[in-house]
């Protein structure tokens, strides 16, 4: 029965090969394909841990804490919160804006 998930084909070494077999052996697996994306899942769930916890340099200490409190959130909340910053900059930007252009006029 043919699929309708996606393919990818890639190269890896010989020694990763061995190492995907190896755990693939302990863990029990059935096949090759469960224990590369059991190996690919972690990884991705590594990655987005480290991405979370990445240091935030060249900014002041609210900033920080705003960066800190966005990487905690996932998907389309963080899609929503980051459209609502960028909104609310814009609305800043604009009344800077027209307070300059009213400082000059005066």
């Amino acid at each position: 029965m043919p699929t309708e998930r996606p393919r990818v084909t890639f190269t890896i070494s010989k020694e990763q090969l061995d190492e995907v077999e190896s755990f693939r052996f302990e863990e029990k697996m059935k096949n090759q394909t469960q224990a590369i994306l059991a190996l690919l899942r972690s990884g991705i769930e590594i990655y987005k841990e480290e991405q979370k916890n990445a240091p935030v340099e060249e900014l002041d200490e609210d900033e920080k804490e705003a960066v800190k409190e966005l990487r905690k959130l996932d998907g389309r909340i963080k899609i929503m919160a980051v459209g609502e910053l960028k909104h609310i900059v814009r609305e800043y930007e604009a009344a800077e804006a027209a307070k300059q252009i009213n400082k000059e006029m005066a």
